[in-house]
């Protein structure tokens, strides 16, 4: 759906739930199809709002548009009322290559258009267009984006990168400037580097924090980050317990939300809102659990390696 106001949303159908789909554009608010809105024939199709009448498109033009993978090879940009077929070609990817994408971030305070070639599912070459002109981002092929905060490139790496004559581990998780990259200088900001014992999880970006999760000696922790005066801050958000976590939110929203579940907690959704943590619903509980104590305990192997275990059991009992 088209941000910031999710009113327009484009629906992909799949014709007996194959790769190969049609697009329509659907109205939230009045609850129909958008009378002579965006529409496509089937086939592998990449999309992406870029405003309120204009596309990013990428799907089977004939001869030449596909890669030998049989996914687009060509980003286009679609104007509302135009035909699909006459969308000029904004990049260009190489045959060989699995497929090309064509990509809006929108962001509270403006929009970043990307295009990028796929080599493969994990190296990616990125480019920001900048009107006519498509500048490559010089960051590693096979990091992993998450987003743009602020004016910063969000990203997490798969392999060391060198820069700025420091170099920066696998696990990683980065903050480059957008202009610096431009400029041919990044100056990466560490949010998160891992340990012997701590590694990243996930990442999610909301109007005006980072909230990112870690595993820490195989338990999850939940941390809200915020950026002033170029220094990072993070916050430890509680947990009811030593379970799993994922985090979902709105790019222009401070809330977010998180489902927490443990070996006594089924799967319950809570909603951050500033400094107050609410849970929402929890699915229906399966066992009493009332009796049951989880702590998490180490041992150590015979090589010396420190192993991290959880240990569940009534309440009072001591092994």
């Amino acid at each position: 759906c088209l941000p910031p106001e999710h009113r327009r949303c484009i629906v992909q159908l799949s014709p007996g739930g194959g790769d190969a789909v049609t697009l329509r554009e659907f109205d939230l608010r009045a609850r129909r199809w958008v009378e002579n809105g965006f529409t496509t024939p089937v086939a592998k199709t990449f999309f992406s709002w870029c405003d309120a009448d204009t596309l990013w498109i990428g799907t089977d033009f004939g001869d030449g548009s596909l890669t030998s993978s049989g996914y687009p090879r060509q980003v286009r940009r679609w104007s509302r009322g135009t035909a699909l077929a006459d969308a000029p070609v904004v990049f260009e990817a190489d045959a060989e290559d699995v497929l090309a994408l064509g990509q809006s971030f929108f962001t509270p305070d403006g929009r970043y258009d990307m295009v990028a070639r796929m080599e493969d599912f994990f190296h990616v070459e990125a480019f920001l267009v900048l009107d006519d002109r498509l500048v490559r981002l010089d960051i590693p092929l096979d990091a992993e984006g998450h987003g743009i905060f602020g004016d910063r490139l969000l990203m997490s790496l798969r392999s060391p990168w060198e820069v700025a004559e420091t170099t920066h581990p696998v696990g990683s998780l980065l903050a480059v400037g957008i202009d610096d990259l431009l400029r041919g200088r990044p100056e990466p900001d560490v949010i998160f580097q891992p340990t012997d014992t701590a590694f990243l999880d996930d990442v999610l970006v909301t109007r005006d924090r980072v909230v990112m999760t870690t595993l820490e000696n195989v338990r999850c922790r939940l941390y809200r980050l915020s950026l002033s005066d170029g220094t990072w801050t993070r916050e430890p958000i509680e947990l009811p317990g030593v379970g799993t976590v994922a985090i979902g939110g709105s790019r222009f929203e401070s809330r977010f939300i998180f489902n927490y579940q443990d070996f006594v907690m089924p799967p319950s959704l809570f909603l951050v809102d500033g400094s107050e943590v609410e849970k929402l619903r929890s699915e229906p509980a399966r066992f009493d659990a009332s009796g049951i104590r989880v702590s998490q305990r180490h041992v150590t192997s015979a090589d010396g390696t420190r192993i991290p275990y959880f240990l569940v059991v009534p309440k009072g009992f001591e092994p």
